[in-house]
């Protein structure tokens, strides 16, 4: 249980063991077995979280839920000094609500507490004192972070939502989001004369990056938005984002989900039984356009081109997905032309440059686009 950084690293007690993949569909989540009362330990190097300020989250996947006395608890979180007011700091799961507190002072949802922790010691993962030991995790816990300082509404939601964000600078195909959801491709070359610092282009017939694992985007129904900043050389069809169940582009479930019509016409594309289906203005060739596409069930899918609302679906509609984690493609549909079903985009190799790439697990509002639009 190494630290990314090599300063806080856990020991497993009762043999924890790993499942694979983790949430962002690489690597492992921390599986707990309630019934073997496995738990981690910090404990190596204390976290000090005593009279200060701090944050910590982690993605979690219960596999099951105590909630009947006296099995009520189901802990996250622990650092234990005393039972007395302000000496026990607990994040627990009590009757499928989550509690957080540092002993006699807990809150629920969005309350907020002025109380801080007097506590120095071991941070418990899948356990802690309050109902021990009727108080074990059962299921995954992953990307358990901690931050020295409390993070703000936005910058919490952004890590809750922020699927991947690819900038491209620094010549790499690293996620600067909180995922770490790297990218990989074929036939790109970089570009110092990007929208925002560096960018990526692509110009070969076989140029693409990838994304894999992305797990909101195979759930039915579930709100997302993608953004890019696009400099295309030609505009005559091509394929800008690519969304599949498999990653030659194709698998049981594949569409193109950003791209040009045969027109030099922006357009995206959604699926509900059927293409859903928007089409924008002709872009400019060799210069920026910012374009986004929002989806959630309540407004339906929703295209903004260089920070302004081009065009709504003509109704509300479930986004039907694949049920399995997703690939997106950027700059090609690979073996997906002639395979998927693909609205109005007409699929083939985008050329130009990409810059700035982002998804989230939600449905961006007006004013956060145009901020993308206007960095």
């Amino acid at each position: 249980m190494q630290d990314l950084y090599n300063n806080f690293n856990g020991v497993g007690v009762n043999g924890p063991t790993y499942g694979s993949p983790g949430y962002n569909g690489a690597g492992a989540c921390l599986w707990l077995n309630q019934a073997a009362s496995q738990s981690a330990s910090i404990n190596s190097t204390f976290v000090n979280m005593a009279y200060t300020s701090f944050t910590l989250e982690v993605w979690m996947y219960a596999n099951t839920l105590h909630n009947n006395n006296p099995y009520t608890d189901n802990a996250v979180f622990g650092q234990f000094q005393q039972n007395i007011l302000d000496h026990s700091l607990y994040i627990v799961i009590r009757n499928q609500r989550i509690y957080f507190g540092f002993f006699a002072d807990d809150v629920s949802g969005t309350q907020e507490s002025d109380d801080h922790a007097s506590c120095f010691r071991a941070l418990t993962i899948g356990t802690n004192n309050v109902n021990a030991p009727n108080n074990y995790f059962d299921g995954c816990l992953d990307s358990i972070a901690y931050f020295g300082r409390a993070k703000n509404a936005t910058e919490v939601l952004d890590d809750a939502t922020n699927v991947a964000y690819l900038s491209f600078d620094d010549n790499s195909l690293l996620d600067s989001g909180p995922l770490l959801i790297n990218g990989t491709g074929t036939s790109y070359s970089y570009t110092s004369l990007g929208r925002v610092n560096a960018a990526l282009t692509l110009s070969g017939s076989s140029s693409y990056i990838q994304i894999t694992g992305l797990r909101r985007l195979g759930t039915s129904g579930w709100p997302y938005s993608v953004a890019i900043w696009i400099k295309p050389t030609s505009s005559s069809g091509g394929t800008i984002m690519h969304l599949s169940s498999g990653t030659a582009g194709t698998g049981s479930w594949c569409i193109p989900i950003m791209g040009f019509t045969s027109a030099g016409q922006i357009a995206i594309n959604s699926w509900s039984g059927g293409n859903v289906v928007l089409t924008g203005p002709i872009v400019s060739l060799n210069s920026w356009t910012h374009v986004a596409a929002t989806y959630s069930s309540s407004n339906g899918e929703r295209l903004y081109v260089n920070g302004a609302q081009y065009g709504s679906s003509s109704s509300t509609y479930t986004f039907s997905a694949s049920s399995v984690p997703m690939t997106i493609t950027l700059g090609n549909s690979l073996s997906g032309i002639g395979y998927c079903a693909t609205g109005t985009i007409q699929m083939g190799q985008y050329s130009g440059s990409l810059d700035e790439f982002r998804v989230y697990a939600r449905e961006l509002t007006a004013s956060e686009v145009y901020s993308l639009a206007h960095p």
